[in-house]
């Protein structure tokens, strides 16, 4: 069975690589995976610590990830609208 530690220790390196991704990635849609990753690793972290290790203000932090994480995908979508010049998904798609 894995420990609590170990996988936080596992959804920080998680959230290490997806970050580093999203900071080198030059596509939008992979921006917005990235940062999809990167709160949902951050989450995850929060919701290994145990109940007496909590901070006081944990379910504040976990809001603030969120709104994090809808902030940056609307500002990354925005973006590929912006120099796409449209809405179709297809026009988004990598190029090969």
């Amino acid at each position: 069975m894995i420990s609590m530690y170990s996988f936080a220790a596992f959804c920080l390196a998680m959230f290490s690589l997806a970050a580093a991704g999203f900071l080198f990635s030059g596509n939008m849609l992979r921006k917005l995976m990235f940062s999809v990753i990167m709160c949902l690793s951050a989450t995850i972290m929060l919701a290994c610590l145990a109940p007496e290790e909590k901070m006081r203000y944990y379910y504040l932090a976990v809001f603030l990830i969120l709104i994090g994480e809808i902030i940056s995908s609307i500002f990354i979508v925005s973006e590929a609208v912006r120099s796409m010049r449209t809405l179709d998904s297809g026009a988004l798609r990598e190029n090969k």
